[in-house]
Order: structure tokens, then C-alpha cells, then sequence
């Protein structure tokens, strides 16, 4: 027995005569370094083959540059029409294509006068370029029936951005069966990665769907780091704002947040904040928050011009939120209320029939009872259903108690 025993002793001993810590962990190590350094060597590989290429097109006075330009497109935008006038190389500096036209069936059309790709042999080495510019580029969106178009949703922001992204004099606008959408500006921005280490954006002109803005000015220092946003117009329907200013940042999950100082608004003051965030895959969302305090009813039924149809007296004072995306406004929280009493005329007789058909009370009924009605307190919510606006008021006086549900089509995720 204990010469069995010791027979099994040597078997297991020479099974596991190669187990030492000290020397798998130098093994360990040892592999780990050789891996870096046959990544180091792959690397180096690329870059040499990408110099060499480089020469070698530079070497062929320009026919294999445009040759492989276009097959570059090719890969990258399969269904895509290209062309440009001119290919300008200079081997170990920059590539430059003036006149670019980028014809993608069914979903854009993309134009610039030149766009430049800066490199250098480090930048080549970190797998991305050290600049790259556009000199007044054109982006035309074509959508099919239901809205959609070829950008939202499948536009991928590559996995390094360039060091360095100026753009000028650019102009993006919609066309037919889209929301409507344009924008016109300039924007600077540096990268680490794909999230911003500064931005600087000047926009001349922006329009979306109902909202529309005009000489925004944004600088972002940096990630989590507080810059400045300045809007000299802003309107939204008949809404109208002038010289709006507040802060701006990009918290941890790049998103863009910005906090607006209260603005003088229908005799009263309006703080509003805002949040935008552009995904990897291209989709865009926002939410903007509006305090409202103290506003004149009067004055907001002159403004937004109804006061002919419905005019309406007293200090009201509440919070809304609006959020949407790409295809435009989707959700809609508002909450208004006064407790210092007012009054309300319906003057239009198209409401008035309405109203009375929609009730199925008398139209005389409606008619008197709509008709410089005064109240002690009132509450209005607006918020979206199947895609509709919904407006429930509730009105109470000595007169007795006025309450009112429309629903209003058309007003969410239109165009």
C-alpha cells in the first residue's frame, strides 16, 4: 500500500512539476510584453504602409489619388454618387478635395466647395487625422412619404473623431415630405475620442418644425465645464423671445444642458432649461423646461393673437415641457393655474357652435354662458394623446363652473 502510495506521489509530482508561481507569473509577464510589442509592430506595419501609399499616389501625379478616393467612397457609401473636380496630396500633410458631390439616392445630397483631411505622422499612428475641414458644405435631407430621411438613425460617428472639426459657412436644409428643418452656421470643435474637449458654434439661422432661432452664439469650454450660450431672437409659434442668455455644459453622458437667465415675458418672467443629446447612431432628442410667473393673461391673448376670438384677463403663473427629436415635437406637460380671479370672453361664434354641438347644450345656453365670464380660479393642462394635443381648462366663478376638453390634431410630430 505505501508503495502505491508513493508511485502516485511521483505520477502527480511529475503531472504538476511545471506549476510554479513565480515562474507562470514571469511567463505571464513575459507574454503580456511580447503582445505589446507585436501590437507596437503592427502598428508601425500600417503607418509604414499607409506613408508608402501615400507616396505612391502622391508618385502617380494625382490618377490613382482620385482612383482610390472614389473606391474609398464606394466602400463607405455603397449607393452613393461621387465626384469632384479637383484632388490636391501632399504626402505626409493633407488630402483636399474641392467641388465634392455626394448623391445618395432617396436620402441626401451633400455638396462642398472644398473639404480637407490634415494629418501628420503621429495622427496617422493614433488612427485618426489631426483636422479636418469643410468650406461651405450643403446638406440637402430627402424623405420618403411617412417623413422619415436618410440621416436620423443611420448617420455612426466613427470611433475617433479628428483632433480637430472646423466647419464654415455651412447649411443644412429639408426637402419635400420632411419636417421642416434648416440651419445655417459655423462650428469649431476639438475631440478626444468621440466626446468634446472645447466647441465653438455660430449659428446664423435655425428652424425646426414650429420653433425657429436666429444669431445663437455657443461656447463650450470643455466636458463638465461651464460655458456661455447667447440667442439674439427666439420663437416658438407666436411665442417671441429677444437677447436670451444662460450657461451651457455637457454632463457625463454628452449630453448638452443649458440653463437660460428669466426673461421678461407677457408682463411676467420666463426661466427656461434645456437638454440635447445626439447619439452615436445619429437619433436626437431634447426637453425644455418653461417656468412661467406672474404673466398677464391679457397681455399673452394680445401677443399670441386670439384676443379677438377669446379674450382673457388675470395673472396666471405655472410650469410646461416639450420634448421631441429628429421627427419633431413628440410630448407636450403643461400646467397653468390663477388664484387672483379674471375673466373670459369667447367673441368667436365658430368656438361657440363648437362648443355647443360638442357639450349638446342650447346654443343660447353656450352663448351666455361663454360671454364675459367671470372667475375666482382656473386651471389649464395641455398634454399630448395618440399624437394629439389635448387642452382640458377648468373655470370656476359665481356664474358656476366652465370646463373645456379639445383636442387639437395635427400640432405633434408634424411637419
Amino acid at each position: 500500500m505505501a508503495k502505491a502510495d508513493r508511485q502516485n506521489g511521483n505520477l502527480l509530482a511529475r503531472k504538476f512539476s511545471g506549476f510554479n508561481p513565480g515562474m507562470n507569473g514571469g511567463k505571464l509577464r513575459e507574454c503580456c510584453r511580447n503582445k505589446q510589442t507585436a501590437d507596437k509592430t503592427r502598428r508601425r506595419t500600417v503607418l509604414l504602409c499607409a506613408v508608402m501609399l501615400i507616396l505612391l499616389l502622391y508618385a502617380s501625379g494625382g490618377i490613382l489619388t482620385r482612383r482610390a478616393v472614389q473606391s474609398g467612397f464606394s466602400l463607405l457609401l455603397p449607393s452613393a454618387v461621387s465626384s469632384f473636380k479637383e484632388c490636391r496630396v501632399n504626402p505626409f500633410g493633407y488630402i483636399r478635395l474641392n467641388e465634392l458631390l455626394l448623391d445618395v439616392p432617396g436620402k441626401y445630397v451633400f455638396f462642398a466647395d472644398a473639404v480637407s483631411v490634415e494629418f501628420s505622422p503621429v495622427s496617422l499612428f493614433c488612427g485618426r487625422p489631426r483636422r479636418v475641414y469643410f468650406e461651405n458644405p450643403l446638406l440637402l435631407l430627402t424623405c420618403n412619404e411617412s417623413g422619415g430621411n436618410g440621416i436620423s438613425g443611420g448617420l455612426k460617428l466613427p470611433r475617433f473623431m479628428p483632433e480637430r472639426l472646423d466647419i464654415r459657412n455651412a447649411e443644412i436644409s429639408s426637402g419635400a415630405n420632411c419636417s421642416a428643418f434648416g440651419i445655417k452656421g459655423s462650428l469649431s470643435a476639438g475631440f478626444s475620442g468621440t466626446s468634446f474637449t472645447d466647441l465653438f458654434a455660430g449659428v446664423d439661422m435655425l428652424r425646426a418644425g414650429k420653433f425657429s432661432a436666429s444669431g445663437i452664439s455657443v461656447y463650450l469650454p470643455g466636458k463638465n465645464k461651464e460655458g456661455q450660450i447667447t440667442i439674439e431672437k427666439f420663437a416658438f409659434q407666436d411665442l417671441r423671445l429677444e437677447k436670451v442668455k444662460g450657461k451651457v455644459w455637457v454632463d457625463e453622458k454628452d449630453a448638452v444642458q443649458a440653463l437660460f437667465s428669466p426673461a421678461a415675458l407677457w408682463s411676467g418672467s420666463l426661466t427656461a432649461a434645456a437638454d440635447l443629446y445626439v447619439s452615436a447612431d445619429g437619433g436626437i432628442k431634447y426637453k425644455c423646461r418653461f417656468r412661467v410667473k406672474n404673466s398677464d393673461l391679457a397681455v399673452v391673448s394680445r401677443e399670441l393673437g386670439f384676443s379677438e376670438k377669446v379674450a382673457l384677463g388675470g395673472i396666471t403663473s405655472g410650469e410646461a415641457v416639450l420634448e421631441g427629436g429628429g421627427s419633431g415635437l413628440q410630448d407636450v406637460n403643461a400646467s397653468l393655474g390663477t388664484q387672483s380671479g379674471g375673466s373670459m370672453n369667447i367673441r368667436d361664434k365658430k368656438i361657440l357652435d363648437y362648443l355647443a354641438v360638442q357639450s349638446g347644450r342650447p346654443l343660447q345656453t353656450i352663448y351666455d354662458s361663454l360671454r364675459d365670464y367671470r372667475y375666482r380660479s382656473a386651471i389649464l393642462n395641455l398634454s399630448t394623446v395618440e399624437r394629439e394635443l389635448r387642452i382640458y381648462a377648468v373655470f370656476e366663478g359665481e356664474q358656476g363652473k366652465r370646463i373645456f376638453d379639445v383636442r387639437l390634431h395635427g400640432m405633434i410630430g408634424g411637419k
